[in-house]
């Protein structure tokens, strides 16, 4: 069954006195990082010890001593020690975490610490060099010893990657840090490190604070364990021109100090590395004598162009210019040396404001090719959340004002007094371009308009009675009457654009596709063969996919381009009942959307509105009753004519 069968009596022992040692609980987590074993061996192992008496309490907040059985004073007994399975990823982990440490490992020692024959130790091997090829990394093996060859740089990201896969663990916490290297004073390491990126005037974010106290951690032991960097490996050019540079040698004399070693100057340029890309810096004035800033510069002014030109207003600012270049040559390090991390909250922004993340990718596209790197998808979400923050600073509203008439007579200061309420209240949400004293709505036109009265009035289908002096629940109720009133716009406006882009050839209906990779080049073949587009369409397409998927609320994918080699604009539907399978998710919808270089204005429109109509799951059930072309166009329009 792939298991093998093997428990520690040593192991056992040393959980016993950890857990003895605390008089607090202590988590599966915790002590499978102090232990260096899986928190599903933590379990195994607490279940042994306790087979003839409960000498560890459990709970849902960790484990702890029973203190009623502590003059038991509790021993392994080899006869008591019973068989537990491991599985081959844990075997395989287990091989790189010692290698990493130990740096060379004898084959004869592996098969019998995991009691497995020599074939089953040559899987494991070819196992661990799969992972190892993703680092940059080799398996070097001679006569009877193995061992992992490549930057140094690289195998410290390894070993952050191995705890967090036999762990478990999601994001590192100070609590987790602290546990996984208890040989270290990892409370003096946080106190060191970030007083002195404080008095340097470089600041971390929440996300990544505990994230940089992990690396450094590892830095740190990696010097005591006589594994430093014994040569020049730092991808980063120009490295020591950077002012982290010298902060870096500040923080690593003090450091270095707590084990009683220095610190070479290769390991200086990797902690400066390490800083430039997990910190913000209040000197940009010192990042314009770094050699790349002018390239850098004009990149950063194509970005404000085009995201400007999406969002139909002025970004052209010289501090913004300074703070965004600075961005973006930390960037540079980052993706060079790989420190980039992961945030989850990032798809709520995309799903928020799809054409501000768009314009990000986009960017980061460009720049990626512009400096031949790759860049990881998380990349775009940070930077989205950047200009995303720049432009609400400025004013920008990126909610459409909803056209209103206000229905109030004339009395004390009203209705003056009743509009600078609804102004104050509703924000930008509404425009009150009219207003009317009369019960006579005979010669409003009330199609897509919200009528606001305080008095009874009856007529169109977005009349809404309100106080004289409205209340927060009062907006709420507004609120809803205005996105019936923009879900209804939008889907009009869809309609319209898709009557021309989308005709009954590029319709398709419950389709098996086993992957949108699959999906998109199926459909990129049909879209060649009829004159659509000319070829290198699809490397373009999944370019542009691979930086940010454009997954949305795991129930449409939009897949889209503007380029020279679209002949002609169209889009593409793939309607599935059944969800198909996009990226790390499912989706029931694809759209391939695509205009000239010309158009890209027109294709922003369409793909927002794509996004805020489609991604609707009460939208996308009604959608999903559409059995071909003509249909769609049926439960479209029903979509847009009811009130939502």
């Amino acid at each position: 069954n792939g298991r093998i069968w093997l428990m520690d009596k040593k192991r056992l022992q040393q959980l016993y006195t950890c857990i003895s040692q605390s008089d607090e609980w202590l988590s599966g987590r915790e002590l499978a990082a102090r232990l260096h074993l899986s928190a599903r061996t933590i379990r195994n192992y607490v279940r042994e010890i306790n087979r003839e008496k409960p000498y560890i309490l459990s709970s849902q907040h960790g484990y702890r001593l029973n203190k009623s059985l502590a003059a038991d004073n509790y021993r392994i007994q080899v006869s008591s020690v019973k068989p537990e399975p491991i599985l081959p990823t844990e075997r395989v982990y287990y091989i790189i975490r010692h290698c990493l440490v130990l740096r060379e490992l004898s084959l004869d020692h592996l098969m019998t610490e995991l009691c497995i024959s020599d074939r089953t130790l040559n899987m494991d091997l070819n196992n661990v060099r799969q992972i190892l090829s993703g680092f940059q990394l080799k398996l070097k093996i001679r006569k009877d010893s193995v061992r992992i060859t490549g930057p140094v740089y690289e195998q410290r990201r390894l070993a952050r990657h191995c705890i967090f896969e036999t762990t478990g663990l999601e994001f590192p916490s100070k609590e987790f840090i602290c546990g996984a290297f208890p040989e270290y004073d990892c409370q003096q390491i946080e106190t060191i490190l970030f007083q002195t990126l404080e008095a340097s005037g470089l600041s971390v974010n929440g996300y990544e604070r505990y994230d940089l106290l992990l690396y450094v951690v590892i830095w740190l032991r990696e010097i005591h364990l006589g594994n430093a960097m014994t040569r020049e490996e730092c991808p980063v050019e120009c490295i020591r021109n950077y002012h982290e540079y010298e902060i870096a040698g500040e923080l690593s004399r003090r450091l270095c100090r707590l084990i009683g070693q220095s610190c070479n100057l290769w390991e200086q340029e990797y902690l400066a590395a390490l800083l430039i890309s997990k910190t913000s810096t209040i000197h940009l004035e010192k990042c314009r004598l770094l050699p790349n800033y002018p390239l850098i510069e004009h990149t950063v002014k194509d970005f404000i162009h085009m995201a400007g030109m999406a969002l139909k207003m002025d970004l052209y600012d010289t501090f913004f210019i300074k703070k965004m270049t600075c961005y973006f040559q930390r960037l540079l390090v980052r993706q060079q040396m790989k420190f980039y991390s992961q945030n989850v909250f990032f798809n709520a922004l995309k799903n928020r404001y799809p054409i501000l993340q768009d314009v990000c990718a986009w960017s980061l596209l460009h720049f990626s090719k512009q400096f031949h790197i790759s860049i990881d998808p998380s990349e775009v979400g940070f930077l989205a959340m950047i200009l995303c923050e720049y432009v609400r600073e400025r004013g920008y509203s990126f909610d459409m004002a909803v056209p209103c008439t206000l229905v109030c007579p004339t009395f004390s200061h009203f209705p003056g007094q009743l509009i600078y309420t609804l102004t104050e209240g509703l924000g930008k949400a509404i425009h009150i371009d009219q207003v009317i004293e009369t019960l006579d709505l005979e010669k409003i036109d009330t199609d897509d308009r919200l009528i606001l009265s305080v008095v009874p009035v009856h007529g169109g289908p977005f009349i809404l009675p309100i106080v004289p002096y409205p209340r927060s629940e009062d907006f709420r109720h507004i609120y809803d009457e205005i996105h019936k009133i923009k879900m209804r716009m939008y889907s009009r406006q869809l309609c319209s654009f898709f009557s021309s882009m989308l005709p009954p050839e590029n319709f398709y209906v419950n389709v098996s596709f086993s992957s949108g990779k699959e999906l998109i080049h199926k459909c990129c073949e049909h879209l060649t063969a009829r004159g659509y587009v000319s070829e290198g369409f699809e490397e373009d397409l999944l370019s542009r996919e691979n930086m940010d998927p454009s997954v949305f609320y795991d129930t449409l994918a939009i897949p889209h381009h503007c380029s020279e080699k679209v002949l002609r604009e169209f889009a593409l539907v793939v309607l599935n009942k059944e969800a198909m399978y996009w990226k790390d998710g499912y989706v029931n919808m694809a759209v391939i959307l695509a205009t000239r270089n010309q158009e890209t204005t027109r294709l922003q429109k369409v793909y927002d509105l794509a996004v805020k109509v489609l991604s609707s799951r009460k939208n996308m059930d009604i959608l999903l009753k559409a059995g071909d072309h003509a249909s769609f166009f049926r439960q479209l329009e029903q979509i847009s004519g009811q009130i939502l």
